[in-house]
């Protein structure tokens, strides 16, 4: 790995210094949410009073809204989204 990054391997929180991290309160609808989704080519996290309680990945998007028609408008993201993600310190 040290090979791949020129030396040292970085850590998360130096991989993503200066990136701002997408995220949404749990009352959001699914279309803001996947508009959010689109500028910024990544999943999104949910957050509640900063505590991480989800994430909305585009597979979710697909699994759970699209393929269920459920309407973005009316679908908060907190029944759709993948709750309770596994974290790891950004020191890693």
């Amino acid at each position: 790995m040290s090979q791949m990054f020129g030396g040292s391997v970085p850590t998360l929180r130096k991989l993503l210094v200066n990136k701002p991290i997408p995220y949404v309160r749990p009352s959001t609808n699914v279309r803001e949410a996947a508009n959010i989704m689109s500028k910024t080519g990544s999943a999104i996290l949910i957050l509640d009073s900063d505590e991480l309680v989800g994430i909305f990945t585009p597979k979710d998007l697909l699994n759970r809204v699209i393929v269920k028609k459920k309407s973005p408008d009316l679908t908060a993201i907190s029944s759709v989204m993948t709750p309770n993600p596994d974290c790891v310190s950004p020191d890693l």
